[in-house]
């Protein structure tokens, strides 16, 4: 059970870091291990933010997941207004995955090796990048270099790929606007892209499912579907970065609950889902604002249906962790 954590909060808001602490068994970095954080220039790493994080979930116990190593936003300045060739390129991101693997090594659990690469365009194939189509290879040679240095688990992550059923509409991690074309299409994109780089012989462990969605969703069976699919391929899933939109005059708390405790009732029913993690905890505290509640604690800390939905079910299940 696992949520993303700030390291800005948890430098300078005690009672933040308290129920991080106290409430979870692992923690990503929310912003502090992405490019434009822990590669400000073409030659200087800075792993700061990013440590805070990881020294937070070594003295707490927790597992530590790294979130990412190679993804088309969140960049410096360096790399996407550079003039770099496909070659440059090439030699850039295999430095900057193998340093930051390497710092990092058994201290992380897992990786996002490569983030939300494929477009949301049905038959789109992948997004244009600073890394694609210039290098056209490069989630290959992300992968790969990765496992070099690293022998803890490599996860290909993405947004509107949970549903393996059309109508199982996400939300758009950064404009917040539905989905329209659901997911079924981009979720089997990703499954043709996985399946192919396992037939190549890449190292890949897992997909992350995102599940940014709105307190309506309702595609609990198609979730299900879409996770045997990927497990039969070996591979794990996580459920990366959930969080449940309901503004007051949207829903109500006990349908977002329920939306929780769905999403973790099919976790525990495949034993390929190993993380299931919310992007953030408490409402104080949110990329889609305070006022659309989409955490299961409130802005002053206190736990929501959604929790005691989730402890529920946790209960219910005899399979789940302590």
């Amino acid at each position: 059970m696992g949520a993303a954590g700030n390291q800005g909060h948890i430098r300078n808001d005690a009672q933040y870091a308290a129920m991080l602490a106290q409430q979870y068994s692992l923690v990503t970095a929310e912003n502090g291990c992405k490019w434009d954080s822990i590669h400000p220039g073409q030659h200087r790493y800075d792993f700061t933010a990013c440590d805070v994080v990881k020294d937070f979930a070594r003295a707490h116990s927790m597992a530590f997941r790294g979130h990412n190593l190679c993804w088309g936003n969140q960049n410096p300045d360096w790399l996407t207004g550079g003039s770099f060739t496909s070659t440059q390129k090439r030699a850039i991101l295999v430095n900057h995955t193998q340093t930051v693997a390497a710092y990092y090594g058994t201290s992380a659990l897992a990786w996002d090796v490569v983030n939300e690469a494929v477009s949301d365009t049905p038959g789109a194939g992948l997004k244009s990048t600073v890394w694609y189509p210039d290098l056209p290879d490069y989630i290959d040679v992300a992968f790969n270099s990765t496992r070099r240095v690293f022998g803890g688990l490599l996860f290909y992550n993405d947004y509107n790929i949970a549903s393996s059923r059309d109508g199982a509409v996400e939300l758009h991690p950064r404009t917040y606007e539905p989905l329209t074309s659901g997911s079924r299409s981009k979720s089997n994109s990703v499954y043709e892209l996985v399946r192919g780089m396992l037939s190549r012989g890449v190292p890949i462990d897992g997909v992350g499912f995102q599940l940014h969605v709105h307190a309506t969703y309702s595609s609990f069976d198609g979730v299900a579907e879409n996770m045997a699919r990927f497990a039969a391929l070996g591979l794990q899933v996580h459920m990366t970065e959930i969080d449940v939109r309901c503004a007051a005059d949207e829903c109500t708390l006990a349908q977002q609950a329920h939306v929780y405790r769905e999403l973790l009732r099919v976790c525990l029913a495949q034993p390929a889902c190993t993380n299931y993690e919310s992007w953030g905890f408490t409402d104080k505290y949110t990329w889609y604002g305070t006022s659309n509640r989409p955490l299961p604690f409130d802005e002053s800390f206190l736990p929501k249906p959604a929790v005691s939905e989730m402890l529920a079910e946790l209960a219910a299940n005899s399979s789940a962790p302590a």
